[in-house]
């Protein structure tokens, strides 16, 4: 499911071009909270998303797109630099990101 999600959405990052399917992630063009559903482990709701919405005809690049796992961070920076996503839901990522180091 994730990596014909990930072919609907291209198949390679939009910020470097990288291809490996292991590092990409499906990310939301307009920022969302998250919610109970969205915490699935691997983000199996978001795959089924975008595959839903290719299946129904429309184009899932409108509402979703496609990082490697660097250039998702860069491009959520940039996101919550414009004040597109609160300092609440970044702070928590890196929270989490330095209890995994």
């Amino acid at each position: 499911m994730r990596q014909k999600a990930q072919q609907l959405l291209g198949g390679k990052c939009e910020g470097c071009g990288e291809t490996d399917w292991i590092v990409l992630q499906v990310s939301h063009r307009i920022p969302v909270g998250r919610t109970d559903a969205s915490r699935q482990p691997g983000g199996m709701t978001t795959y089924r998303e975008v595959i839903r919405l290719s299946e129904s005809g429309e184009n899932p690049r409108i509402l979703f797109g496609l990082f490697c796992a660097n250039c998702h961070v860069k491009h959520t920076r940039r996101q919550f630099e414009a004040g597109q996503i609160g300092s609440a839901s970044l702070a928590a990522k890196e929270r989490r990101r330095a209890r995994r180091n």
